[in-house]
């Protein structure tokens, strides 16, 4: 029991690169997703239980909430991950 608690809760919770960083939580597509972000990459998770009929559009759910919480594109070539947690590389613009 107490096993099975330990993996839902680290469900929750980034990658060990984004310790320290507070996500940022947003709705797309009906679900919550949480963005990380450190430095050019980022990572989201969706919050909660997806229907596989509703994993066929995931994927573009989790990139528009990694685009629309960092302002940058996302690295597509490069992106990896499944219908729960995305890992983004990103594509920022230069700000100097």
């Amino acid at each position: 029991m107490v096993l099975c608690l330990m993996v839902l809760c680290g469900c929750a919770s980034a990658s060990p690169g984004f310790r320290g960083v507070v996500p940022v939580q947003v709705e797309r597509g009906g679900f919550v997703i949480e963005v990380w972000r450190r430095g050019d990459y980022a990572q989201a998770i969706r919050m909660g239980y997806a229907t596989r009929r509703q994993q066929a559009g995931m994927r573009d759910h989790l990139l528009a909430a990694v685009e629309g919480v960092t302002g940058c594109r996302a690295d597509l070539a490069r992106v990896e991950g499944d219908t729960g947690v995305l890992n983004v590389p990103l594509l920022c613009p230069d700000t100097s």
